[in-house]
């Protein structure tokens, strides 16, 4: 029975990701499985079948197990929404739970990659905004700015500026590029401060400014501070 859970390793990787449903299994934490409901438990114990059902519902991650000879087994993932993922070598296992187990892990990593990647960026409204106030700087990544996939961020190897990628897409700076680059064009410095473990701040300095003459507090974590301070910075550059 207990093979039909995924382990405790990868139990703990999804609960990163945001799994949260309801299983016929829990942890107590560490390693020992239960089979019944136990609200107490931090770490749902999903069935194989309900994890790989989890990427395909929220991120449009196909995955199957297909025979490869008599006595082996190899994985394959088609990506919907993931579209730019691509699949490298082909891993032959000699077992059907040795496949299954490795296709789950692959799966984690590709979310995992992608998810960390985007969180570096400016997001596309703010990527606009940049560029229309005159931001042209390399990047390792662009937004696609028409057609179906617009306001798809695609990685690639540092563009050397606007002119350089596809008529209409729009430059896709990380955070600290597009605070360097307000810091030395309108020398405008900022900083993200946390006064508690819950609650982080912006400070914005103009020339000749002391810190906390320009700033706003109580954002729950500190992404949602950076993003605030950008809009900011945006909004006193365009003014």
């Amino acid at each position: 029975m207990e093979k039909e859970f995924i382990p405790h390793q990868e139990s703990v990787e999804l609960k990163e990701l945001g799994f949260n449903e309801p299983c016929f299994g829990y942890r107590d934490g560490v390693n020992y499985l239960m089979i019944k409901s136990m609200p107490h438990c931090v770490i749902s114990a999903p069935t194989f079948s309900q994890a790989f059902r989890w990427f395909r519902e929220k991120y449009g991650l196909k995955s199957w197990i297909e025979e490869h000879t008599e006595n082996s087994y190899i994985y394959e993932i088609r990506p919907h929404k993931l579209a730019d993922y691509k699949e490298g070598e082909i891993y032959v296992y000699a077992t059907y739970e040795e496949t299954e187990l490795a296709c789950l892990k692959k799966l984690i990593k590709i979310v995992k990659n992608k998810y960390v990647m985007e969180k570096e960026f400016v997001p596309y409204e703010q990527a606009l905004a940049l560029k229309e106030l005159g931001f042209n700087e390399p990047c390792f990544g662009r937004y696609d700015g028409k057609g179906e996939n617009k306001g798809k961020v695609w990685y690639e190897m540092p563009n050397q500026g606007q002119e350089t990628i596809p008529v209409g897409d729009v430059l896709a700076p990380t955070f600290s590029r597009a605070f360097k680059w307000v810091r030395e064009k309108y020398k405008l410095h900022s900083t993200i401060t946390s006064i508690s473990q819950e609650s982080w701040q912006w400070h914005i300095q103009k020339p000749g400014q002391q810190l906390g003459k320009l700033y706003d507090e109580d954002f729950y974590t500190y992404e949602e501070a950076e993003l605030a301070c950008l809009k900011k910075l945006i909004e006193i550059v365009k003014k």
